[in-house]
């Protein structure tokens, strides 16, 4: 316990991480983190660290509430890909009375993009990081693509495709901008590329967690956006590089 010499305030050594309030040691912890990033099932870390699966729930969703708050503030610039990607809405874990179960791979009852469909925004920076943020059902609005806005940075260069819902937000930023709405119209500058990979390594995440509760969504698109960036790594590299991005070191 220690106390602050200005206030008086008491507090412990791990206040603010993740070991903060938890009776599982920093080993177990580490091992969870590079599971997590891996894409390995909650039953996998909890044989593997040798917890009850529900604690491994409860931790998993401490560390991406973590990389939620790490990610949420984080900018863009220069060449950016912008584009949405549609997933099933999810009450995964929760019972509803008035509403019926759907079997794993069970298509919407309603076509195309209807309020059945969770919208993640998301954008890559050529040669740089990925933002995936989720705001509505169905396609984005005007004010729904203003809030992503906090993501994009003044005169920067926007790919997009035909929804005009970026327009106003794109404008307000002062930023040029491509519209491309169909392949055919790509070239080795003009294209959605780089952000349709990322859709890609998405569907792939999904297929492995069976599903994404759409209250955990932002939790999610935030661990996607890691997984995108440490693609490559090994262990400890994938270690060391998310604690240093929640700001604090490896506890031996």
């Amino acid at each position: 316990m220690l106390k602050c010499k200005d206030c008086g305030k008491r507090f412990v050594i791990d206040r603010g991480q993740l070991t903060f309030y938890s009776h599982q040691p920093a080993d177990k912890w580490n091992e969870l983190i590079i599971d997590t990033l891996e894409g390995n099932s909650l039953q996998h870390t909890a044989a593997s660290i040798d917890v009850h699966e529900m604690t491994v729930f409860r931790m998993r969703h401490k560390f991406l509430k973590f990389l939620e708050d790490e990610e949420s503030p984080y900018v863009l610039s220069e060449q950016i890909e912008i584009d949405e990607k549609y997933v099933q809405k999810s009450h995964k874990g929760v019972s509803i009375p008035s509403t019926k179960p759907r079997k794993r791979g069970e298509a919407a009852s309603k076509r195309g993009i209807s309020n059945e469909k969770v919208c993640i925004i998301t954008a890559v920076q050529r040669l740089g990081k990925a933002v995936a943020r989720t705001f509505n059902m169905a396609k984005p609005t005007s004010e729904d693509c203003l809030k992503f806005g906090q993501h994009i940075e003044e005169n920067s260069y926007a790919w997009t495709d035909g929804l005009e819902s970026y327009t106003r937000m794109l404008q307000e930023k002062q930023c040029k901008r491509t519209i491309l709405k169909s392949y055919k119209e790509y070239d080795t500058v003009n294209h959605l590329n780089n952000v349709n990979s990322f859709h890609n390594e998405i569907e792939k995440q999904y297929e492995i967690y069976r599903g994404v509760a759409s209250k955990y969504i932002n939790r999610y698109n935030a661990l996607f956006c890691i997984q995108r960036e440490v693609q490559g790594m090994d262990a400890q590299e994938i270690l060391v590089y998310v604690l240093k991005k929640l700001k604090y070191d490896e506890v031996e």
